[in-house]
């Protein structure tokens, strides 16, 4: 399981560097207009109103509450100003010279760093608007494969190393594939929840089914 959480981390990584070197604001707010967009078609105006609400309130709690927003900014700005007392291009009169452009792609990458996180919020508020109807899949699922474990134990069948197996590698894939699509600066659709979800829950019942230690 440690495993898992560290490849999650390292592709969540990958993909933000990515993100700030390769994708401008601009390409990242398109996408948030075309996901919006496209929760208005799924869910109806009022519930995606209601994500983008709470989405609003959870980027405000973590970081222009927190003052990292802000400070990152600020950040910036005294990068600015000591550039151009003590950088390259000091003492010399240029026309948009070396500092200008690096402070620019600085602030462009920075710009691009919080639309991405904004990106995130709305969909930690998707899976939040999703949660009760994935318990509902889950917790069937769960309850199933301990009743398929119970048969089995006292009918003397034989537990499927396969299957348990599979199932383990399915909850990884999707670990990664949910962290991915979480943070991923793309367009994703909104039926990205219930499918991994649903998934989620066939590989869970496939695990406990076929585990061989008690639960």
């Amino acid at each position: 399981m440690s495993r898992v959480l560290l490849f999650c981390v390292a592709a969540v990584l990958i993909e933000l560097t990515l993100t700030l070197l390769l994708l401008s604001p601009d390409s990242i707010r398109q996408a948030i207009q075309a996901e919006w967009k496209q929760l208005g078609r799924v869910l109806g105006p009022q519930a995606r109103d209601s994500i983008l609400s709470n989405a609003n309130r959870l980027f405000r709690l973590l970081y222009t509450d927190s003052g990292l927003l802000g400070g990152s900014y600020r950040l910036a700005q005294r990068h600015r100003r000591a550039g151009g007392r003590h950088g390259p291009t000091a003492g010399v009169t240029v026309s948009g010279g070396q500092h200008a452009t690096t402070t620019g792609l600085f602030k462009d990458r920075l710009e691009s760093f919080w639309a991405n996180q904004y990106q995130l919020s709305i969909r930690l508020s998707q899976l939040l608007y999703w949660l009760p109807g994935l318990l509902v899949i889950l917790i069937p699922s769960l309850v199933d494969g301990l009743v398929r474990r119970k048969i089995r134990s006292f009918s003397f069948q034989y537990y499927s190393a396969e299957r348990f197996s599979f199932g383990l590698r399915l909850l990884a894939v999707l670990s990664v594939v949910m962290a991915l699509l979480l943070f991923s600066p793309l367009y994703v659709s909104p039926h990205w929840i219930p499918a991994t979800g649903t998934l989620l829950a066939f590989s869970v019942m496939f695990v406990v089914a076929n585990a061989k230690s008690a639960l």
